[in-house]
């Protein structure tokens, strides 16, 4: 190339035979063309590196690991060697859209204060299609992260000239999690509405003793998160915190009780420190516990609980919101 590409596009390669070159075409085929492919072969043992030697664009920079690194040493080892003014995050399995880059590229140039920038994705491979859409704002999304990661990240494109753009070595399994946290006072984050790019679901991604490493791993990082609201959660209250952050239905009037009084703490704590936009931050909170009342299980007396609390005083009180709290209320007795 005579000169730097606008966009490197990293992908990280472990044994994606059968997948890899169709995720490669799907990045070489893009209406935007000014990028370089950095593909990290990280010690595939399978026919991944053969079928990579054979493609001939001069745009692919093909790149191997000398051990086994892992995937967080890989994407480090990947955003030292990028040459874009962006990174774009790439799978070996997913597919992006043929106008991805080119729609992200516009977008950050278009808002020059946003550093990160994610899309929404539609699964496929195993079990129907399913499209996964995301909160677009800055202050919507980092919000999210008091609970859980807030983009996709294999949708991701950074702006390379982030100061901390690198990802934790002790944060295994949530990398992309913990990374958000640290950048959500750095830059600021969006996310695209429109789906762009393809998440492939597969037999060999992830076993269940990885999800309870999952699992760990993002209540270490959600900890950390609360406690920069210096907050110091019981046992109890953590447990709550993970219900939610993992969907799980909180069931019973004692549990509800302690829920409202958690979410009260987060809010006021929220309010002082500023961490996260205060008004949308009392609002998602407030969702949070109108939906959980209308599913503890408790029946009518849910009704008074969720609408008397100080939780619920900006609440949507509108006739379809009390409506829709009463079907749930029906459907979870």
């Amino acid at each position: 190339m005579s000169k730097e590409p606008v966009v490197t596009v990293l992908m990280p390669v472990y044994n994606a035979s059968g997948f890899v070159l169709e995720a490669v075409n799907s990045i070489l085929t893009q209406s935007f063309t000014d990028f370089e492919l950095l593909i990290i072969d990280d010690g595939s043992t399978d026919s991944s590196m053969a079928e990579l030697a054979e493609i001939t664009d001069s745009r692919v920079r093909l790149e191997k690991n000398e051990k086994n690194l892992g995937l967080i040493a890989t994407l480090n080892r990947g955003l030292e060697l990028a040459r874009g003014e962006f990174v774009a995050r790439m799978d070996a399995d997913d597919l992006s859209l043929p106008t991805r880059l080119e729609k992200q590229v516009a977008f950050l140039r278009a808002h020059p204060e946003i550093g990160v920038c994610g899309t929404a994705t539609e699964t496929f491979g195993f079990g129907s299609p399913q499209i996964n859409t995301y909160l677009q704002t800055h202050e919507q999304l980092t919000t999210l992260l008091v609970f859980n990661s807030c983009l996709s990240h294999p949708s991701i494109m950074f702006r390379k000239s982030i100061t901390d753009l690198r990802y934790d070595a002790d944060s295994k399994h949530a990398e992309d999690y913990e990374l958000w946290t640290r950048l959500m006072t750095q830059t600021r984050f969006a996310s695209l509405p429109e789906v762009l790019l393809k998440y492939r679901i597969h037999a060999a991604q992830v076993t269940s003793k990885q999800r309870d490493a999952v699992r760990d791993m993002a209540t270490r990082v959600r900890r950390n998160v609360i406690a920069r609201l210096d907050l110091s959660p019981t046992p109890e209250e953590m447990q709550l915190h993970n219900q939610l952050s993992n969907s799980e239905t909180i069931r019973g009037k004692e549990a509800i009780v302690r829920l409202e009084n958690w979410l009260m703490k987060l809010i006021a704590a929220n309010n002082e420190k500023k961490l996260f936009d205060p008004i949308f931050f009392q609002t998602y909170l407030t969702k949070i516990w109108i939906d959980a009342c209308a599913n503890a299980g408790i029946g009518i007396k849910a009704q008074k609980m969720a609408w008397s609390s100080t939780l619920a005083q900006h609440a949507d009180r509108s006739f379809m919101q009390r409506l829709k709290f009463v079907v749930k209320l029906l459907i979870r007795r």
